[in-house]
């Protein structure tokens, strides 16, 4: 594992990350601060990314590589199962604790629920979860003007299927709307 630090110089991450659908969805100000706030990690193929039962302070985003995310439990006699393959462009790792719910009982996500493993030579965005909301929490902040997005999230404001959502969750969907005129008559 080579940790290549901090990326608040790194404008090739920058470009790169840009052509992934997980950045491409939010304005360029917020993939800047995130992307800065990121560590950038190569692994070797075949070293352990993290295992199950690690503490999660961080979100893994794929830049270039695969790897095996595997699944163990005692009662199948502590073999691991492959549940998925993550590829360039990819979030993993646990998420947020207060995202998740299923009906009363809330997950806790605190540690990895699985363990990855480098299937080959594997550069990885390690981004801090604290860091990651608190900058998503700074988009619900937007002031006029910011990537061109504010008239776009009043204009889907003004609808009552979208009245109510938060503009850090509309934001996405705004950043994907290229606005259009047409002349009639």
């Amino acid at each position: 594992m080579t940790d290549k630090g901090f990326m608040s110089d790194f404008n090739p991450i920058f470009e790169i990350t840009n052509k992934f659908t997980f950045f491409a969805k939010f304005p360029t100000a917020y993939r800047q601060k995130i992307i800065a706030k990121s560590r950038l990690i190569v692994y070797d193929k075949g070293e352990i990314i993290f295992k199950q039962g690690d503490p999660s302070p961080d979100i893994f985003f794929m830049v270039r590589g695969t790897c095996a995310i595997k699944f163990q439990k005692p009662e199948w006699g502590s073999i691991e199962v492959c549940i998925l393959t993550v590829y360039d462009g990819q979030i993993f790792g646990e998420i947020f604790e207060d995202e998740i719910n299923q009906g009363t009982t809330k997950q806790k996500l605190d540690l990895q629920k699985n363990t990855a493993i480098a299937n080959e030579e594997c550069y990885v965005l390690a981004i801090n979860k604290k860091d990651y909301k608190v900058a998503l929490e700074q988009i619900s902040d937007l002031k006029d003007g910011v990537d061109g997005q504010t008239n776009i999230l009043k204009f889907l404001r003004s609808i009552d299927l979208f009245a109510s959502i938060e503009d850090k969750i509309m934001l996405p969907v705004a950043n994907n709307i290229k606005p259009k005129r047409y002349t009639f008559g």
